[in-house]
C-alpha cells in the first residue's frame, strides 16, 4: 500500500469516527469537548442559509451554536457518500441528516447535506479538521426547526 493509500484510509477512518462521535458526543454541554480529539483549535465553521452574512464561528462559538441549538432536537448524522483529497488534505462529505425530537424520539426532519472539510496533520500526527463548510438541502426547514429564522433574508 502506498503512503497515499495510506494517508487515504487513515482520513476515511477518521471522518467515519467524527461522525459516529458527533452523533454520541457533539451535542451536549457535557461530552462536546470530547471533540476537541477532532476539531483543532483555529476551527473555523459557516454554516450556508439563506441570509445576508454568513457567520463565520471559531472553535469556542461553533460548541455554544451546536449545543445551544440541540436542546431539544438531536441530530442523526448518516454519511452517503466520502471524498477525498490527500494532496490539498480536503474532505467532502454527502451526509442525510435525521433531526429527532429529544423528547418523544420522533423522527421531525429529514435533510440531505454537504460538508467540506479542510484537514491537517498536528505536531503528535493527528488529524485535525481545521475548517467546516455546510451545505443544506433545506436550509430554511433546518432554520425553522431549530427557531432561526432571521428577520433579513437573502432573496
Amino acid at each position: 500500500m502506498s503512503s497515499k493509500e495510506t494517508i487515504y484510509k487513515k482520513i476515511e477512518k477518521f471522518m467515519g469516527d467524527y461522525y459516529k462521535a458527533y452523533n454520541q458526543y457533539g451535542q451536549d454541554a457535557e461530552t462536546i469537548d470530547k471533540m476537541d480529539q477532532y476539531w483543532a483549535p483555529e476551527f473555523k465553521a459557516i454554516a450556508y442559509f439563506p441570509v445576508l452574512e454568513f457567520p463565520t464561528m471559531d472553535l469556542v462559538t461553533w460548541k455554544k451554536f451546536i449545543v445551544g441549538s440541540h436542546m431539544s432536537v438531536l441530530e442523526r448524522i448518516n454519511l452517503d457518500e466520502l471524498y477525498v483529497d490527500t494532496k490539498e488534505m480536503a474532505v467532502t462529505s454527502k451526509v442525510n441528516i435525521d433531526n429527532i425530537d429529544r423528547k418523544t424520539n420522533e423522527l421531525l426532519l429529514k435533510v440531505d447535506s454537504l460538508a467540506l472539510y479542510n484537514l491537517k496533520v498536528d505536531k503528535k500526527m493527528n488529524i485535525k479538521i481545521i475548517s467546516l463548510k455546510f451545505f443544506c438541502a433545506d436550509p430554511v426547514g433546518l432554520m425553522e426547526l431549530f427557531g432561526m429564522i432571521p428577520t433579513k433574508t437573502v432573496k
